[in-house]
């Protein structure tokens, strides 16, 4: 069969994979007589940009990459006599070297962060902490608005070279949208959508909405949030409850912070967290991460409209965004409230950045050595007890010869284990260490379970 490569490729192919069953083609070829520089000398590399750019929040591109290669280069063999004056790096050097050491190119969104005071953003951070420690995590509630254009925006399309003005002509007003409330749940949960026409009587959510059984209408003057509309929708989220208290994280919108609303919200048992202002997409999971994969979903379906040229409504749009977040998968639920607790986001850098995950022997790690690798990355800064010893090891410890262990059982062991006076403080520094495995995805919690159970993943 024809496969586009050279006989020559592919016999030397079949010569390395009878010498190495792990070679693949697709990987990396890395000649070493060719090789720039030492494993040693890319790892003490990609550690400086980690630290020294990417962790501190400043601006770094391709171009800087190749000039801090070349900078690295020359400073290795000033002293060589046989130095290449007119040595360079290719773009397809830096392609594979953010491969190699973990780093990704993203589009970057200029944003001016407000100047908060310290003590307001840790008192926010410590708010979320004790919040996950101690409410179930389905009375955790984020709700946000999105406006849903009918026409998508930054479409591309093709076009021929040398036209600056590419336009498709549409039988509707592009400027035309449909405001959604939308709220999800950190245990995975996403709830009815509240869907909000523009106009002064109930008329118009029959002729902009339709049917969006069994999710929710409503509408307001201006087509937006109102204290009307978010207070209908606070009685919905509090029905799905029985009696408790319900936790609900969102922005700092005029609507959502009114007097009347605070009030309500505490009648109903709601008690509400405020997101500091200009920091949503951080730590909103809808703004940071769900309406873009909801969005994504409804671009496909907007651009068959456009395809087959039919006249798209207001009506459609809410069809569209109904069947989008019917596909919306629970562990992205979960997964977008993750990292809502983590402080060091508001420094710009990851708290699951360990810099071992910049390193070549991180990349050609299996699954398994990867997981190691961070284990004894994190373990020597783990909680310790009174004897200095990580509390963590005793934790993976507990899980024995199998894969899944209680809560109970992984607590009473390692309860047994470790040397603390103070029962309470055992019990939440144990808890505080499943808690950091399960972030690293070195165990993770199994869910339908009657009783709290984890599995190891390493």
């Amino acid at each position: 069969q024809k496969t586009g490569f050279k006989e020559r490729t592919l016999y030397n192919w079949l010569a390395k994979l009878r010498n190495d069953p792990n070679f693949s083609p697709l990987d990396e070829q890395r000649r070493p007589g060719l090789q720039i520089f030492t494993d040693e000398q890319e790892d003490s590399i990609a550690e400086y940009i980690l630290t020294e750019k990417i962790s501190k929040g400043k601006c770094f591109t391709d171009d800087d990459c190749i000039e801090t290669l070349i900078d690295a280069y020359l400073e290795i063999h000033w002293n060589d006599e046989n130095i290449n004056i007119e040595f360079s790096i290719s773009r397809g050097y830096v392609y594979y070297f953010k491969k190699r050491h973990n780093f990704v190119s993203k589009l970057c969104h200029i944003k001016r962060r407000p100047s908060l005071n310290k003590i307001l953003l840790d008192n926010f951070i410590d708010q979320m902490k004790k919040l996950f420690a101690s409410v179930p995590l389905d009375r955790i509630i984020n709700i946000d608005e999105t406006a849903l254009f009918i026409a998508p925006k930054n479409l591309k399309i093709w076009h021929s070279r040398g036209f600056d003005d590419v336009t498709i002509p549409v039988k509707f007003n592009e400027k035309q949208r449909v405001t959604a409330v939308c709220a999800i749940s950190a245990d995975g949960q996403k709830h009815n959508i509240q869907f909000i026409a523009k106009g002064q009587t109930e008329v118009v959510m029959d002729t902009q909405l339709g049917d969006c059984h069994p999710h929710l209408r409503t509408f307001s003057e201006k087509g937006w949030t109102d204290n009307t509309t978010f207070y209908g929708y606070l009685n919905y989220i509090r029905s799905l409850f029985d009696e408790g208290e319900i936790h609900i994280i969102l922005d700092v919108f005029s609507a959502h912070r009114s007097d009347e609303i605070k009030e309500a919200a505490k009648e109903l048992g709601i008690i509400l967290h405020f997101i500091p202002p200009g920091f949503t997409d951080l730590f909103q999971p809808l703004d940071a991460k769900i309406f873009a994969i909801i969005k994504g979903y409804i671009r496909h379906m907007i651009r068959q409209f456009l395809k087959d040229e039919k006249v798209m409504t207001k009506r459609d749009a809410c069809k569209f965004l109904i069947a989008a977040w019917e596909k919306l998968d629970p562990e992205e639920i979960r997964d977008s409230f993750n990292y809502l607790t983590l402080e060091e986001r508001w420094e710009t850098v990851s708290y699951f950045d360990l810099k071992v995950m910049h390193t070549i022997a991180y990349y050609r790690a299996s699954q398994k050595e990867r997981k190691d690798m961070v284990y004894n990355a994190i373990l020597p800064t783990s909680l310790k007890d009174d004897s200095d010893v990580p509390i963590m090891h005793f934790v993976i410890d507990s899980f024995g010869q199998n894969d899944i262990a209680s809560l109970d059982q992984i607590v009473n062991y390692t309860k047994n284990k470790i040397f603390l006076e103070n029962e309470d403080k055992a019990i939440s520094m144990i808890n505080e260490t499943i808690a950091v495995l399960v972030s690293y995805k070195l165990i993770t919690k199994l869910e339908n379970r009657m009783i709290p159970t984890f599995k190891k993943l390493f």
